[in-house]
């Protein structure tokens, strides 16, 4: 399936937007992450020789957060970590236990799914991303995005 970054905007805040550039100032700070490569990293990442592993991507507040969930016996242990650009579009690395963890990815960026997606590849590991997980959590931050400039706009009517 092919990724596009391609979200609407809710039409009252496209419409406050318009009327008051602060508000617009407001969406482009908090839309900082689709201008980001790591966008295209949004979504759930699993391995098939790691069944018991899976990682999810999401945007918090202004950075990127890298989410491991280890399932062992039946019980889930998270932990969550900062994704951090490298030096390139497909190098990012995280600090775990004191260490840096670096990320490679391989294949096209532009598609999600086993069969034309990217893989993140760690410690020997190759992840791949779950087929329309990227979209939907796009979809999701877009729409957190303009919940939060929907919020403040409510100011400015009466």
């Amino acid at each position: 399936m092919k990724k596009e970054i391609n979200l609407k905007v809710d039409d009252f805040v496209a419409e406050m937007m318009a009327k008051h550039p602060e508000l617009q100032a407001m969406k482009e700070e908090l839309s900082f992450w689709q201008k980001d490569p790591r966008a295209k990293l949004l979504g759930e990442w699993v391995c098939e020789d790691l069944p018991s592993v899976e990682f999810k991507i999401t945007v918090e507040d202004n950075y990127f957060l890298l989410s491991i969930c280890i399932t062992k016996w039946g019980e889930s242990d998270y932990s969550y970590y900062p994704l951090h650009k490298g030096e390139t579009d497909r190098l990012y690395y995280f600090i775990r236990k004191g260490k840096i963890v670096e990320m490679m990815i391989q294949g096209d960026m532009d598609y999600d799914g086993e069969e034309d997606g990217p893989q993140m590849c760690i410690d020997g590991y190759c992840f791949t991303q779950v087929e329309g997980s990227c979209a939907f959590i796009q979809e999701n931050q877009a729409m957190t995005d303009d919940d939060t400039v929907g919020i403040a706009a409510m100011e400015y009517i009466n």
